[in-house]
Parts: structure tokens; sequence; C-alpha cells
């Protein structure tokens, strides 16, 4: 999917240029206003993250949503170009530099113009859109560009991984307390915060769902899944795992894996059923480098 909005941006760019009305020349001189003349006085604090935001394709209104409006008095009328002056801190201390920015648009054919890939039929866009951005000066670009590519990265890291445990390895059948978690049971937790340990970092949240069977009553079940995700999540917390990064949910009978045949006995009938009585671990984190 990543690989696909890249690709994507990538063409509207390029469409985008070719059929503005009055092409924007790449190579052309860019001229900026005195700073002097902006009615702020001095720049607007922003975080360079925000840049990623930015690309071809967008309409005033879009621009404005995430940068306000242009700081040299150009928002009222129409204009082909925007300005900004933004504050970036460089990282050292309170330390920051002023950096002039420049939002350009032109006029873009309806068939250039972005669509949403879900819509057969083309959907209402503005005809003047933004077609090029430039800043006056290459550090300030350079920094915002560093910054924007080290959150992408950040952010491409980050998994959503599923760790499954059998409730009855952990608990006697038909009960949910710390105290009644088996010897199987907690070899398998100790197991399971080995491998967290092991294979993430920077963890930003675990959801344990606690599952049953359906044996017994619907109401019965969603409170014994709940106790039993409480459990789980408890001894997390004492092993390590910050308890606010921590939520519990209990789905009952509700999600079954497996079904069974009630012309059975019943132990028979429970021994079928083991593998829905489940505990299951959402885990949202960055992965160790292997």
């Amino acid at each position: 999917m990543k690989k696909f909005h890249a690709l994507a941006v990538a063409l509207s760019t390029a469409v985008l240029a070719a059929c503005a009305s009055g092409p924007v020349d790449p190579n052309a001189e860019v001229s900026f206003p005195e700073l002097s003349s902006t009615h702020l006085k001095t720049g607007a604090f922003i975080e360079p993250e925000v840049f990623a935001r930015i690309h071809p394709g967008l309409d005033r209104d879009q621009v404005r949503l995430i940068l306000g409006n242009p700081h040299f008095n150009e928002g009222l009328i129409p204009k082909d170009t925007w300005n900004y002056v933004f504050n970036l801190r460089t990282g050292q201390g309170s330390e920051y530099i002023s950096c002039q920015y420049q939002v350009q648009y032109a006029k873009v054919e309806p068939q250039a113009r972005p669509n949403p890939v879900n819509f057969s039929e083309q959907v209402a866009t503005r005809q003047s859109l933004m077609v090029a951005e430039h800043w006056a000066s290459p550090t300030c670009e350079a920094l915002v560009r560093s910054s924007v590519s080290e959150e992408q990265g950040q952010q491409a890291q980050t998994e959503l991984d599923v760790l499954e445990l059998e409730a009855d390895a952990l608990f006697a059948f038909g009960r949910s307390g710390l105290d009644s978690i088996t010897a199987a049971g907690r070899r398998s937790l100790a197991e399971m915060m080995q491998q967290i340990n092991q294979n993430y970092v920077d963890v930003e949240g675990i959801h344990v769902v606690g599952h049953t069977d359906r044996i017994g009553s619907a109401a019965s079940n969603q409170v014994l899944s709940q106790k039993r995700a409480e459990t789980v999540a408890n001894y997390l917390a004492t092993n390590g795992i910050a308890r606010d990064l921590i939520t519990t949910e209990g789905r009952g009978l509700t999600e079954p894996v497996v079904q069974c045949n009630d012309q059975q006995s019943r132990a028979e009938l429970i021994q079928c059923l083991q593998p829905n009585r489940r505990v299951t671990l959402e885990i949202t984190a960055v992965r160790a480098s292997q």
C-alpha cells in the first residue's frame, strides 16, 4: 500500500506539472518577498513533519488547513503564489532558524485533477491546485526533508502482531483468577514475556482480548472472558509492561475458531471446544532488528 501511495503521488506530480496552465518551469528563478513585509513580523513556529502532508494536487483550502493562511496578505485575493515564514527548531536548545517557504498554484485541466480511487465518477475539484513548492534556503529544505524522512521511517517500522495463548493452558476450566493459572500457563506467560522483550522495541500498545467457548450463558462467558483478559494484563504490568499501554476486552463466545457436535459427552465437548478458549495479545510496536 505504501508503494502504491508513493507511485500515485509521483504520477500526480508529473501530470499536474504537465497539465497546468502557465506551466511551472522547475529551472526558473523563484522570487520571495522581503521578510519585513510579512504581517506576522516574526515567523510562525511549525513542526517539520507537517510538510509530509503537503504535495501537488491540493487546493488552496486544503493547504490552508495544514499550513494556515499565507503570511504576506495573499489569502484574500487569489494569487498564484502563497508565501510563508516558518521558524524551525534546530535541535540545539531553544535555537531556531526562520525560513521562507512558497506554494505555487495553477489551473489544472479536469482530467488531470486528483480523484478518490473509490469513486467511479470524478468528484468536484477546484480548478486551481498546488503544482510546486519552494524553500528560499537549502538549509531549511534539508532540515524539513530529513525530519519527514525520519518520521516516515519510524512509522514504517511500527507493526501490529497477534500472539495467541490457549486459555486452558493458563487457567483451570471456567476460572480466571491469577491464583488459578496452571503451571503450564505460567510457563506460557513467561515464554510470551521473553518473546516480547526479544522481538520488540518501543511498544506503543498491547490490547489483551479474552475469548471463551459456548458452554454456559452468553452473559457469564462475557464476564469470564473479560476477567481472563484483565488477569493477563495485570501479569504483563507486573513483569515490566507499563499498565497505561495495556487495554483489555472480553469477546465471550462471539468469535469461535472451531465448531463441535453436541452429540458427544460433556468431557468430549469441552475438549473439542478448547481452541475457542484463548487469550490473544494484539501488539503494536517496532520490531527489533534481526
